[in-house]
């Protein structure tokens, strides 16, 4: 009788478990969390980011913006539009991003309002723009998830990971997202404040491609 040796068996590793299927289970994602749900997506797809709802910030302007979207929100579940006033932000304004979130047709869509200088120096001149409109692929699914991800959770969360887009891998981004509004199931805007840090230069190429997306007046 012919012998065949049993194939030897692969390491248990978690992270190859989710690239063996880009299809996830639906029965056991229903039991996840929005954040889990996110992040088993994110190792499925290779998304360079990650959300938590740890709120543990590692930037102080991200401390300080949780800070002052909690007092804003004095024991309620979501602090209210006129309560996020600029003075609040002295220290982090320039990062800042101020989104409406508008339901057409079933579907919640994000559209900039306002923009900090610091942000369109990285991510160019969105203001007045939505993102589905504004954003190539794979971006646009990316942000979309990751905006949607505190809706879900009818809660602030904490996003971390690299930054690709324009090309702009040698930055990590650190943010903070909080939902304003006076229904946590039904928020109207979306207060976010982005924090980059590098430990590498770019190539002088990359440091105009952000600019380049920028309206041109005149």
């Amino acid at each position: 009788m012919l012998h065949i040796a049993p194939r030897p068996v692969a390491p248990n590793l978690p992270i190859l478990r989710f690239q063996q299927a880009r299809t996830p289970n639906l029965a056991v994602m229903s039991d996840l969390t929005p954040f889990e749900e996110y992040n088993r997506r994110a190792a499925l797809d290779g998304w360079p980011n990650r959300v938590d709802s740890t709120l543990a910030f590692e930037a102080e302007e991200l401390r300080e913006a949780h800070a002052v979207w909690k007092a804003a929100a004095a024991g309620r579940p979501l602090p209210l539009r006129r309560d996020m006033q600029p003075r609040m932000m002295k220290r982090f304004l320039s990062q800042v991003a101020l989104m409406d979130i508008v339901r057409e047709a079933g579907r919640r869509r994000f559209r900039i309002r306002v923009t900090g200088t610091a942000l369109e120096r990285t991510f160019g001149g969105l203001t007045g723009r939505f993102l589905d409109e504004a954003l190539p692929e794979p971006f646009r699914s990316r942000w979309d998830a990751t905006l949607k991800v505190p809706l879900l959770a009818k809660c602030a969360a904490r996003s971390i990971g690299r930054v690709e887009y324009l090309k702009q891998t040698y930055l990590t981004a650190e943010t903070f997202f909080g939902p304003i509004g006076a229904d946590v199931e039904a928020p109207d805007f979306m207060f976010v404040v982005v924090h980059t840090h590098s430990d590498q230069l770019p190539d002088r190429p990359i440091l105009h491609a952000a600019a380049a997306l920028s309206p041109v007046s005149g």
